[in-house]
């Protein structure tokens, strides 16, 4: 889905785990709040009608559990002229979570 390199995800994820217990240590167990993703830079994702830039969508799942904690909807278009994207948020979670950010494309007209 969206390209995810599945594999790359594993491997980072299992480096992460084997650094926590070479250090003796285990994931924060406290609750946060997430309350923006800033993007920088904003990717080419979709060109029409003379807009380029893009328009993303938010999930947020618990890592262990594959459970979702949070879904956006589409947010506003972001132009590729724009410095930033804030995409805000104000997601209460806890321990490893698996963020996925991809573009939404609308269906087609009937």
């Amino acid at each position: 889905e969206g390209g995810l390199d599945v594999a790359r995800v594993h491997v980072l994820y299992l480096r992460y785990m084997l650094e926590l217990a070479h250090r003796h240590r285990v994931p924060c167990q406290r609750n946060l709040i997430l309350h923006r993703i800033i993007m920088h830079g904003i990717p080419l994702a979709s060109s029409t009608g003379g807009r380029k830039g893009c328009n993303p969508v938010i999930s947020i799942s618990e890592g262990g559990t594959g459970q979702r904690v949070f879904a956006s909807r589409a947010m506003r278009f972001y132009d590729t002229e724009e410095a930033s994207a804030v995409l805000p948020l104000e997601v209460f979670m806890c321990g490893d979570i698996v963020l996925k950010l991809h573009h939404y494309i609308p269906p087609p007209p009937p």
